[in-house]
């Protein structure tokens, strides 16, 4: 059987099919370099917004924290998640590579290292300055921080000083007050597990963060504060992680932090501006 090709047919169909490539090459080119961009970065974008916003936060900061936080998720509509450990501890997991987002430490120092280290975006900035309090759960009226008192203590708990900002001016206070306190320590890992040494009542006192003094007191103790003069002060600071996911919406909480409603919230757990 012979078939008969129409040679011009196949010619023309063959130029309108050349002709329709050359007018779609160019909306194809256009889908790949506008379109698929948008696509990905939406994708992006509804992939991180169900992510709450991970803020290490040190142990002297957890209940204010609590507060701040809910101000926060009320305001700006981010959801937040806290990590709660000694500043020491959570220096160490961030440059570990810890997915975190904020870094709130209780003092300078771990996160101008890491800042150093180019592990976070900007200059730690100041929140507030800490104080210390000492802590008895037993309802004491001459509680105070002098040598008589402190030398009837079976156990002074005190935050680890090696980790712990709050641990390291608890001894700095104690050296000029009560040298002879060495035999007596029982360190916390962080402020928040000496709080509950004190609790529990494995130590007699505490040296605590002042932000605790609610918390001690609402359980029948008793706190007084110490002489910011017998230790250096404790310049707290805040920074945004470089390697986080969501910086906008972590710059928004730092500068939460350092605004007016975050001082108030901070002033009535007795920090200082």
């Amino acid at each position: 059987m012979v078939y008969l090709i129409d040679i011009k047919l196949v010619q023309n169909r063959l130029a309108f099919d050349i002709v329709l490539i050359k007018t779609v090459i160019p909306y194809i080119r256009s889908v790949f370099k506008y379109f698929l961009p948008l696509l990905f970065l939406c994708l992006i974008c509804c992939n991180t917004s169900n992510e709450p916003l991970l803020i290490a936060t040190a142990a002297n900061m957890q209940a204010p924290m609590q507060e701040l936080m809910a101000k926060f998720e009320e305001t700006r509509k981010i959801d937040c998640e806290l990590s709660v450990a000694s500043s020491g501890k959570l220096a160490t997991q961030i440059k570990n590579g810890a997915p975190f987002d904020v870094f709130v430490s209780a003092d300078t120092v771990y996160p101008g290292q890491l800042f150093s280290e180019n592990l976070i975006v900007n200059n730690p900035q100041v929140y507030g300055y800490g104080m210390l309090c000492l802590c008895d759960t037993e309802v004491n009226e001459g509680l105070a921080f002098t040598y008589e008192h402190l030398s009837m203590a079976n156990k002074i708990a005190v935050a680890n000083p090696d980790i712990a900002p709050y641990g390291k001016a608890a001894v700095e206070a104690l050296e000029k007050v009560y040298p002879d306190y060495r035999d007596k320590l029982l360190y916390g890992e962080s402020i928040g597990q000496t709080a509950l040494f004190v609790r529990s009542g494995a130590a007699t006192l505490g040296i605590l963060s002042k932000s605790m003094k609610q918390a001690i007191e609402e359980k029948g103790g008793k706190c007084v504060s110490i002489k910011t003069s017998l230790y250096n002060p404790i310049a707290q600071a805040v920074g945004v992680i470089k390697g986080s996911k969501q910086q906008k919406a972590a710059l928004e909480f730092q500068k939460f932090l350092l605004s007016n409603q975050g001082k108030e919230i901070l002033d009535k757990f007795g920090y200082s501006q």
